[in-house]
């Protein structure tokens, strides 16, 4: 296993629109708001993912550029 890095990035869209296209299209984020909605909580998870993006943001000119460590695995199989 390894560590590895991956950014998110978008150079014309900042963090706020970064997280409404989170919102609409990927999957586990389109998951937390579906769950978020049931609860009434909506607002209160929109309100924290904006703050986490723009606290993690880097890019330097307002757009988005948010690095996510993750763990890399591989494999090798042999045949037998």
């Amino acid at each position: 296993m390894f560590k590895d890095k991956y950014y998110f990035a978008s150079p014309d869209k900042t963090p706020a629109q970064f997280i409404e296209a989170f919102e609409k299209f990927y999957g586990p984020t389109m998951n937390a708001v579906e769950a978020a909605q049931k609860s009434g909580k909506s607002d209160e998870l929109h309100k924290q993912l904006l703050e986490l993006a723009s606290a993690r943001n880097k890019s330097p000119s307002g757009g988005t550029l948010i690095p996510a460590t993750f763990m890399r695995v591989m494999v090798s199989v042999k045949e037998i």
